[in-house]
């Protein structure tokens, strides 16, 4: 069974053991942060953040048989909105 999510695992035969993704996050209000995106290369991911006008995340998540165990902000950028 072939599995297609973006960024996640890609599944061919047999489960991939141990995945790291790049998620975009960005601020929406105070207390509000959503997904903007997720990339396998830190590169592409970083580059998004950076490009971002308001407060963002960039998170490395990695997964391990399709289960996410561990979840390490990479970096913070961008102003907060009591500041915009």
């Amino acid at each position: 069974m072939i599995r297609y999510e973006p960024a996640r695992y890609e599944t061919v035969r047999h489960e991939t053991i141990r995945q790291e993704q790049y998620e975009v996050w960005v601020q929406r209000d105070e207390k509000k942060w959503e997904m903007l995106c997720s990339f396998q290369d830190l590169g592409v991911a970083s580059a998004i953040a950076k490009n971002r006008p308001r407060r963002t995340r960039l998170i490395c998540i990695t997964y391990e048989y399709g289960k996410m165990i561990s979840q390490n902000l990479i970096e913070e950028l961008g102003i907060t909105l009591g500041n915009a």
